[in-house]
């Protein structure tokens, strides 16, 4: 192996095992959010009642493989492949819901969305200054929260800030069950 390959390696182990933290966390944050009876030791109480009508509602598609070629952009190469699912999944009359919060990752850095929007909220929209964007919604709904863990909507074409009654994780947990 060159000596470049092995370096190219040896980068690529150091960043999965500095990420694997990080994945372990938010993936044991997202099932605490999501579907809390799975690691809780006593689930009944847990357990939403209307949780068999809302699986049986849904339609739940098998990815078998996803392979990639040797490409420049993993991610938008990635990102086509999905398109393409979603497409797929379109034309046969199934609904497709997601719930995409603003995050960011070691390798985008401050190129991250998070970074950029809070950023844009706050060159755009003084109003925002102390908030970190979350969530756009569309048509200029946007999701802020403050160093408390409030959550404030703020319109853009109308330049108003609203404090919600709720908490970010009360707030994820709330956009997960609208699109259920």
């Amino acid at each position: 192996m060159k000596l470049e390959e092995e370096r190219a390696l040896k980068e690529i182990k150091t960043e999965f095992s500095n990420n694997t933290p990080v994945l372990s966390s938010q993936m044991g944050n997202f099932i605490n959010t999501v579907a809390p009876y799975l690691i809780a030791p006593d689930c009944k109480e847990l357990r939403n009642e209307d949780s068999a009508k809302y699986l049986n509602s849904m339609t739940f598609f098998r990815l078998k493989s996803c392979t990639t070629e040797n490409v420049d952009d993993l991610a938008a190469y990635l990102n086509q492949k999905i398109e393409k699912l979603f497409i797929a999944i379109h034309s046969i009359n199934r609904p497709i819901v997601y719930v995409e919060f603003f995050g960011m990752n070691p390798r985008q850095g401050l190129k991250s969305d998070l970074i950029e929007q809070t950023l844009y909220m706050h060159t755009y929209f003084p109003a925002t200054s102390d908030l970190i964007a979350i969530e756009n919604q569309g048509e200029g709904d946007y999701y802020l929260v403050d160093s408390e863990d409030v959550v404030y909507e703020y319109d853009t074409s109308l330049k108003q800030l609203r404090k919600t009654a709720l908490k970010l994780f009360e707030y994820i947990v709330e956009r997960f069950e609208s699109v259920g």
